[in-house]
């Protein structure tokens, strides 16, 4: 019995799994463009430190 009740849960959690990809995949390009600004940002710091 148990094993019937999960499945239309996971039927459900799979589409809402690929939905989260996609808007793990927006957040990924979001998140290279955050790192390289904080890698220029600390490159930029850590070179004023060292002066």
């Amino acid at each position: 019995m148990e094993s019937q009740c999960l499945k239309p849960a996971e039927g459900l959690q799979s589409d809402a799994m690929v939905e989260q990809m996609d808007m793990f995949d927006t957040i990924d390009k979001k998140n290279d463009d955050k790192n390289d600004y904080i890698e220029n940002y600390e490159e930029f710091i850590y070179s004023d430190d060292s002066d």
